[in-house]
């Protein structure tokens, strides 16, 4: 079975045209297997003998091209649209980079890399937390393990992360050893200590990054210096969605699994404030037009929209599906609200008091995850159960059209 558990957008013009090849040596597989825990023996590996001999095979010319022409299938052209996916199929976990080619429909992977364990939550980064004063395209990625891997987006068939935030310590075997060893579990400092659920970086300081976690903490964290700088223990259930408000630097709106969200200052967090809904939240979201509201939706298929200013009731709700479902506001269209449903369904919403503008079945079974891209606002992603990628544009809809029109 795959699935697709997360997904996320990249901007227009930070990935890089023509993608690096990741150079592997020898000695490169020899780390990543003691980084493991495995001893890897290397003068037992006789190199002559790996490689093959082809002396007897007939040399097609035609052979001659076939570098220059996977070259050419690797170039990302300006216009092409780059929408990322965490999936999981059978045993294996997987990042895949898809393209999307707008004007005709063309959706394909373009490339992919493994990851260590079942992917949770993605978020882009618009630049290489190893140069930080040029722009990059990375990705920040949390799975079940207690850790957040970087990595680089614009490098094809890459083994390793280029940086993992938290986790657990990784100590090699030394060298000649062949005892299997008791381990211990040794968190590095300030790390999680269970799996990383959600992620978000800092509308403003692209250094930062939020994280929510199954160990019911939320913390933030630099990337550039890799740590920890501060963890919010105000929640009592796991942590699935979390994000930093548009315009206030400091707040936070994070939402649990214990049906609490609290909107919190991570400079003064003991004056958070709080709600609480009758379900399990699935994920919360600032309105980017209105900075003082945010939305939420939950297990039970309910959405909730708050004035933060003021949390005794919600400005609105309504059932908006019969089960389990995720919310995204369009970073373009003013109160265009998407939601996607385990009920296989999307459905379009007007953000000024919830109310049902379209639905599309999108016939991918049930969804779990859902974003609206920046560059084209009106075009969603959507996937979940069967692996299968989803795209949609709403503005085909009459009734979307009639009811929105872009920001100016």
């Amino acid at each position: 079975m795959s699935v697709i558990t997360c997904l996320k957008w990249v901007p227009k013009g930070y990935a890089r045209s023509e993608p690096l090849l990741e150079e592997v040596t020898m000695n490169d597989i020899e780390d990543i297997k003691a980084a493991e825990g495995e001893d890897l023996n290397m003068d037992t590996y006789d190199q002559e003998e790996a490689i093959p001999v082809f002396s007897n095979v007939e040399y097609e010319p035609q052979l001659e091209n076939i570098e220059d022409e996977e070259e050419e299938d690797n170039k990302i052209n300006p216009d092409d649209a780059i929408i990322i996916t965490g999936n999981q199929k059978g045993d294996f976990s997987e990042v895949h980079v898809f393209i999307y080619v707008e004007n005709s429909g063309a959706l394909y992977v373009h490339h992919d890399f493994f990851l260590t364990a079942y992917p949770l939550a993605l978020e882009w980064l618009p630049y290489n937390p190893q140069t930080p004063n040029e722009a990059g395209n990375c990705l920040a990625v949390g799975s079940f393990m207690p850790e957040i891997e970087l990595w680089n987006l614009d490098i094809i068939d890459v083994l390793e992360p280029i940086g993992r935030l938290g986790g657990v310590k990784r100590e090699k075997v030394s060298e000649g050893s062949s005892k299997k060893r008791k381990r211990t579990k040794t968190y590095t400092k300030g790390s999680h200590h269970d799996a990383v659920m959600a992620l978000d970086i800092h509308p403003t300081r692209k250094n930062i990054l939020a994280s929510g976690s199954a160990d019911c903490k939320v913390k933030v964290w630099d990337i550039i210096e890799h740590e920890c700088k501060i963890t919010l223990s105000h929640h009592e259930g796991k942590v699935q969605s979390i994000e930093w408000n548009p315009t206030e630097e400091k707040i936070l709106v994070s939402g649990g699994l214990d049906g609490s969200a609290f909107v919190v200052g991570v400079d003064s967090p003991d004056s958070s404030k709080q709600i609480r809904v009758p379900s399990e939240i699935e994920a919360v979201t600032w309105n980017p037009f209105n900075p003082l509201e945010f939305s939420l939706s939950t297990e039970d298929g309910f959405l909730y929209t708050y004035d933060a200013r003021n949390l005794g009731k919600p400005l609105y709700e309504v059932k908006a599906h019969n089960s389990q479902c995720t919310i995204a506001y369009s970073p373009g269209v003013p109160n265009l609200i998407g939601t996607a449903s385990v009920d296989k369904t999307v459905k379009i919403w007007h953000g000024e008091g919830l109310r049902g503008i379209a639905e599309r079945d999108m016939k991918v079974d049930s969804l779990f995850c859902l974003e609206f891209y920046k560059d084209s606002p009106f075009t969603l992603a959507t996937g979940g159960t069967g692996g299968v990628l989803a795209i949609w544009d709403t503005e085909e809809n009459q009734n979307v059209c009639n009811s929105f029109s872009r920001a100016k």
